[in-house]
């Protein structure tokens, strides 16, 4: 493509204005391409980088850590991961998708065997919360599940 130019034009104009026009073209093309790669570059780096600032945050024991994400995917994904470890739903208050936080929560209450937690305000799909925590402690374990609904939710 890059040849193409100055024959076309040097077809159309006389030499010197084909080679403007083809130094220009290939110029602004230039530019576009080490744009466009910069900004794959800096979106991948930035991808990698909410795991290692969800470590930061977990060995620091803050979660305040994630709010230096560029964008919003990114740091939900960092309180998704830190929700992995936490103990407390703290992280998953500043996530904003819906089904991020159900999992932000899902996975506090795995992690603290807790699923009143699944009652909070947080999450629309509480059922699905409660199903997701119970299926995790017990599996498919009906004797288990009995058991467990009997100790969190007494008649």
């Amino acid at each position: 493509v890059y040849f193409i130019f100055p024959i076309v034009f040097w077809r159309i104009y006389d030499g010197r204005k084909a080679a403007k026009i083809f130094t220009i073209t290939g110029g602004v093309l230039a530019v576009g391409i080490l744009a466009l790669y910069a900004y794959m570059y800096y979106s991948y780096a930035e991808g990698r980088n909410y795991v290692h600032m969800a470590k930061d945050a977990l060995a620091k024991n803050d979660f305040s850590v994630c709010d230096k994400a560029h964008n919003s995917y990114y740091r939900d994904g960092c309180f998704y991961h830190i929700s992995l470890k936490w103990t407390t739903t703290e992280p998953c208050t500043k996530i904003g998708g819906s089904e991020d936080r159900l999992a932000c929560v899902v996975n506090v209450a795995k992690n603290t065997k807790n699923i009143s937690l699944c009652d909070s305000d947080l999450i629309k799909d509480k059922q699905r919360c409660r199903y997701e925590v119970e299926s995790s402690v017990c599996g498919y374990d009906n004797y288990c599940l009995d058991r467990y609904r009997a100790k969190y939710y007494p008649k």
